[in-house]
């Protein structure tokens, strides 16, 4: 996914993370934006390994809309 065109709730929606630059873009933040927002804490963030993610679900809540919980069910969330 490019981390500089603002993805759509269907891009996102049914995948169970993104990465930082994606979950701000969706907000309308740039990329070092994004990065202070998780920092604050403003974007919620978990790390896996190295690698600091944006989870999806509650990416779509801040925003009032519904995840879809078939997806995150099934991948054991």
């Amino acid at each position: 996914m490019d981390e500089q065109a603002r993805p759509t709730i269907s891009q996102i929606r049914d995948l169970a993370t993104v990465t930082v630059p994606v979950g701000g873009a969706f907000l309308g933040l740039g990329r070092a934006g994004s990065y202070e927002a998780a920092k604050r804490g403003d974007l919620p963030t978990i790390r896996v390994g190295g690698r600091l993610l944006v989870p999806v679900a509650t990416l779509l809540r801040m925003v009032g809309v519904q995840p879809d919980h078939a997806v995150h069910e099934a991948a054991g969330a």
